[in-house]
């Protein structure tokens, strides 16, 4: 739970916090904002100012008079009404400073981090006012640049069922610029937030655009976002090392796997998941296991995840079966075989046949000395009870 902390703490605090932002003014801020220094002192001061103050705040509220401008005295913190003057009512007024304030930073590179920490913890009616005046009329122009798209994000996280749906509604018909974008945590959190708020609806106009901006071909899904595209021969021609991704490419790579992860856990779209990792050449599936952590917890989780097509975790498991023991010395392919002794020999959605697990020991049992010569062949080993099935193997 949360650490109690004497009120004298929470008084220096907001002492601290009161003191400096005091002599600030409008121009201050707005030069702090965009300084890369003194951007994050602004968001942990508005951090805590928001949340000490939330339960005084709301004390205060129910205990005294409003005043002419509809707010009491203390009832908003004070960061909060130097960033926004005279909100909630003053962010309808598309020339105010507020609305000013918020549309000069959620583009700006530095500027817009101050916007999440604002969308994050902003009280609930400030909040709806930025998102009617703001964000929900221009979500699906935020969502597609690369800078503003994430304090859409933080948005879209807070959002109702119903404002949701509208933001989906505009957000749909752009899915397939999305993906050209790689916009991968954009479309994440859609679906994680539909998901959540069970939205069936809104769920298959996603994924159909999905599937648009993929390919038409069901191995596209996977090709496209774990950027699986570009063939080992170009690859080869564009670096040295094949499998040494640079920053860009493994972020890339990394949000599109999340995507697929994150789609295996809805129930509609996890069997287009499942049948795009089954259309793929095998040499793309070893790609994946290889790559990278993220890629990997991807297959990991497929294979883990029930599906309608009870063929799956079997013909996966063909698919890798030659190279097993390749897999089982690999830094990240060794997880994906420990999760293929996790799964049960009998059952309708979720198994594999006991005797395709005997091939893979037996594959395994092979090469026992260069297993054990590696932490992550020894951990394969381990998992597979290897010295169990050499000495009592029908036990």
């Amino acid at each position: 739970g949360k650490r109690a902390v004497p009120a004298s703490f929470i008084m220096a605090a907001n002492k601290i916090m009161r003191d400096s932002v005091e002599g600030m003014d409008a121009t201050a801020i707005q030069v702090l904002a965009k300084h890369p220094i003194g951007n994050p002192i602004l968001q942990l001061i508005l951090e805590l100012d928001l949340t000490l103050n939330k339960g005084e705040a709301k004390g205060e509220a129910k205990g005294e008079a409003k005043g002419e401008d509809g707010q009491t005295s203390n009832a908003s913190p004070s960061l909060l009404q130097k960033l926004l003057p005279g909100a909630p009512k003053s962010l309808s007024d598309g020339s105010s400073a507020a609305s000013e304030f918020v549309n000069g930073m959620i583009y700006d590179q530095i500027g817009s981090r101050l916007i999440e920490t604002l969308v994050t913890h902003a009280p609930g009616k400030i909040f709806k006012a930025l998102n009617q005046n703001i964000f929900l009329p221009r979500i699906q122009g935020y969502v597609r640049n690369d800078i503003s798209c994430y304090p859409a994000i933080r948005v879209l996280q807070r959002l109702g069922k119903d404002d949701l749906a509208k933001a989906v509604d505009q957000i749909a018909p752009t899915v397939p610029q999305l993906v050209s974008k790689a916009r991968y945590n954009v479309l994440t959190t859609l679906f994680e937030r539909c998901a959540a708020r069970n939205i069936n609806d809104e769920i298959k106009k996603l994924i159909k655009g999905l599937k648009e901006g993929c390919g038409s071909q069901p191995a596209d899904l996977v090709m496209t976002l774990c950027s699986l595209s570009a063939s080992e021969e170009e690859e080869k021609k564009k670096k040295k090392d094949v499998n040494q991704l640079t920053k860009n490419e493994y972020a890339v790579q990394s949000h599109g796997a999340k995507l697929l992860t994150t789609l295996l856990s809805i129930s509609g779209p996890s069997k287009a998941v499942h049948e795009s990792i089954l259309a793929l050449p095998s040499d793309l599936v070893l790609r994946l296991a290889n790559t990278s952590l993220p890629t990997v917890t991807l297959l990991t989780t497929a294979i883990n995840t029930p599906s309608s097509n009870s063929v799956f975790q079997k013909g996966l498991v063909n698919t890798l079966l030659p190279r097993i023991p390749d897999l089982a010395m690999s830094q990240y392919g060794h997880n994906l075989v420990n999760a293929i002794a996790e799964i049960p020999s009998k059952g309708k959605d979720w198994s594999i046949p006991q005797h395709i697990k005997d091939k893979v020991m037996t594959a395994l049992a092979a090469h026992e000395s260069q297993l054990r010569e590696s932490w992550m062949g020894r951990s394969v080993w381990r998992t597979w009870k290897g010295d169990m099935w050499k000495t009592r193997r029908f036990d």
